[in-house]
């Protein structure tokens, strides 16, 4: 298969049936990691990159792909949340993808539109962003369908804290 020319977080032109669907980058982007040089006029490796170097990057990429988050949000809680900052791994989307609900104090839910980015793979990691004071702070995230669901408490008791979370 052809190089897509893009991030594989973008979809792929270049596919039998082209996608603007994002996923996460497989062997198949790397033309199966089975480059082979050749025989008759190998390449020099001090000079030019061999077959067993660009599948070895190939490889590399393919695994560090299954690792990273293809999204992460902060948000400003309360009972109007704003986005303070959003990132995501796809190269084309250029305004904030995400929809944020406050469902009650200390519960968001954080969705995408459908079709856009690659199927959870494990659940999102979340974290606090406050000065922690002497309380006692929490913080919970799981997966919901085309999004995550996000949970704070102070002392036990749920209440608005900032947060990220980082979609996987």
């Amino acid at each position: 298969m052809p190089s897509p020319g893009c991030s594989t977080f973008d979809g792929n032109p270049n596919l039998p049936t082209p996608t603007t669907a994002g996923y996460r980058p497989g062997a198949a982007d790397f033309n199966g990691a089975a480059l082979q040089d050749l025989g008759s006029n190998p390449p020099n490796p001090t000079t030019m990159p061999t077959a067993a170097l660009l599948n070895t990057y190939s490889l590399q990429l393919e695994s560090v792909s299954r690792m990273i988050p293809w999204g992460s949000i902060s948000i400003n809680a309360g009972s109007s949340p704003t986005v303070a900052f959003y990132r995501v791994a796809a190269n084309n989307i250029a305004t904030n993808p995400f929809t944020v609900t406050r469902n009650s104090v200390g519960n968001y839910s954080i969705t995408y539109a459908s079709g856009v980015f690659p199927g959870p793979v494990a659940q999102p990691t979340a974290t606090i962003n406050a000065v922690l004071g002497a309380h006692t702070y929490g913080i919970g995230a799981i997966n919901i369908s085309l999004g995550v669901q996000v949970t704070t408490v102070v002392d036990a008791a749920a209440a608005d804290v900032n947060f990220t979370v980082d979609f996987f």
